[in-house]
């Protein structure tokens, strides 16, 4: 079950580049992790540019004080090695560590986290495939970043809201002409 102040590490901070809400979860497994996220009205975060990569490591991955690792979105359990985000959306933009996604171990990684590698610069803040864990394999806490989008919104809405949306066409009738340098619309 949910509760605001046992999953909770973070108050809802919102994004100056997309607007979208963020919280931040207790180390969990990514499986709890989107699970919560659902239950908050969103999904783990999906990244979708280096400006909002750059936030979010900014603002998350020391939160508090502390060094952490961010469960986001992406997984590959429908198909191995095929990534998709948990809020639909396509894969356009990402930032793997060097060598990754790698799926090791017998069951495979299949579910990726911004990895916060204190001395390994090639993969500080980078993404990493890994099984459902709550810590990283130094003890670092793995947090689920939430991202929630406003529905008020269209065109930043989630898939599911843009369900409800009816289109209409519209057959403008636009006579354009030049009078004294000027175009006239009608």
């Amino acid at each position: 079950s949910f509760s605001s102040v046992g999953d909770l590490t973070s108050e809802p901070v919102v994004s100056p580049i997309n607007h979208h809400t963020y919280m931040l979860l207790r180390p969990t497994t990514w499986e709890r992790a989107e699970s919560l996220a659902k239950q908050l009205g969103g999904h783990l975060a999906t990244v979708r540019s280096q400006a909002e990569e750059d936030w979010i490591t900014q603002t998350f991955s020391d939160y508090g004080g502390v060094r952490r690792s961010l469960w986001i979105g992406l997984n590959d359990l429908d198909k191995r090695f095929h990534f998709s985000w948990t809020s639909g959306e396509s894969a356009s933009y990402t930032a793997w560590a060097p060598s990754e996604p790698d799926n090791a171990g017998p069951r495979g990684h299949d579910y990726v986290a911004i990895v916060a590698h204190l001395n390994v610069k090639p993969k500080a803040n980078k993404w990493q495939v890994w099984r459902s864990q709550a810590r990283d394999n130094n003890g670092l806490p793995m947090n689920g970043l939430v991202e929630i989008i406003p529905t008020n919104n269209p065109v930043t809405a989630q898939p599911e809201a843009a369900a409800n949306i009816v289109i209409t066409p519209i057959d403008p009738d636009i006579t354009i002409t030049s009078d004294n340098g000027s175009v006239k619309l009608t």
